[in-house]
């Protein structure tokens, strides 16, 4: 909140750009360290019991493909719901859960995978929830107004953003050693 005020002191380009800096810090940076940590404060005691730890390691291993639907997922919502468009969200993630009973039981209940199964379920139901928007962006046409296909202009702006990523690297974490880091990335670009 102070640090707002400065900004707005300073005027409307320092206060927008400020805002969006420190905005970007809390999505990539304390959130995520935040998030991590507390999250590992209960899970930490349980993984002293073996049967546990191994039963969390069959489901990481199993959900690992999942981190590439969510890679994709995450960025398609935002893009879909800049643009106002949030039926044909609703729609796909309805049809996805939908779908996520019948794919559980199958897995779990007729092929006995069991907690693999539940794991594989989840992998299978973003993924039919990433292939079901795709396809509507695809049909729908929606990427014709943003998108003008591959080219080389994809490559433009990549230095300014790099740039202000690395700050943001260094700002985003309370751990001072990682400063001198961010400084060497923006260095280099």
């Amino acid at each position: 909140m102070i640090s707002m005020l400065f900004l707005g002191r300073l005027g409307e380009l320092a206060l927008a750009g400020g805002s969006l800096a420190i905005g970007s810090a809390n999505i990539t940076g304390y959130s995520i360290l935040s998030g991590l940590s507390m999250g590992m404060e209960p899970i930490c005691g349980q993984a002293f019991e073996d049967n546990i730890a191994t039963e969390a390691q069959f489901y990481i291993l199993y959900s690992l493909p999942d981190l590439i639907h969510q890679s994709i997922l995450h960025p398609l919502r935002i893009y879909l719901r800049t643009q106002s468009i949030t039926l044909p969200l609703t729609f796909c993630a309805t049809l996805s859960i939908l779908l996520h009973i019948p794919i559980n039981y199958l897995l779990v209940s007729v092929l006995n995978l069991g907690i693999k199964g539940v794991a594989l379920s989840a992998v299978w139901t973003n993924f039919i929830l990433v292939e079901s928007l795709i396809i509507y962006v695809m049909i729908s046409g929606v990427y014709k107004k943003t998108w003008g296909g591959i080219s080389l202009e994809c490559l433009k702006g990549w230095k300014s953003l790099l740039n202000l990523a690395s700050i943001s690297l260094g700002s985003s974490t309370d751990y001072p050693p990682t400063y001198p880091l961010a400084c060497v990335i923006k260095c280099s670009f």
